[in-house]
């Protein structure tokens, strides 16, 4: 079983955050969507954290395990292909088998915009 880091960068406007909701569209829902097609399974996708509604990425940590044998650079282009285009990934490589995206994170970094007009 492999242990498959991605890094994601998504414009979240449309997106009631990060994590699955029951009748709200999110970013884990449509990466895991993707995943699964491509791998022929169920996969459930673990980000570092979770955002909030309306919230971007540049650089959102995640993972997911597979046996899928196919190289990282086909993967991410396969995910990419499939994914809406709000959301990209932007890196994809393989990880140690006990790597966490959340549990494994050395630090966090939060840059926030406001615009007034």
């Amino acid at each position: 079983m492999r242990t498959i880091k991605l890094t994601i960068a998504f414009d979240g406007t449309h997106y009631h955050g990060w994590q699955r909701q029951e009748n709200d569209p999110t970013i884990q829902q449509d990466v895991e969507r993707a995943v699964s097609m491509i791998c022929n399974s169920r996969i459930t996708v673990h980000g570092a954290g979770r955002t909030d509604a309306g919230v971007h990425a540049l650089g959102m940590t995640a993972h997911f395990k597979t046996s899928k044998s196919m190289s990282c650079s086909k993967l991410q282009k396969g995910l990419n292909s499939l994914l809406p285009g709000a959301i990209r990934v932007v890196s994809l490589a393989d990880e140690s088998t006990d790597f966490h995206a959340r549990y494994s994170a050395l630090s966090k970094t939060y840059c926030y915009a406001t615009f007034t007009g």
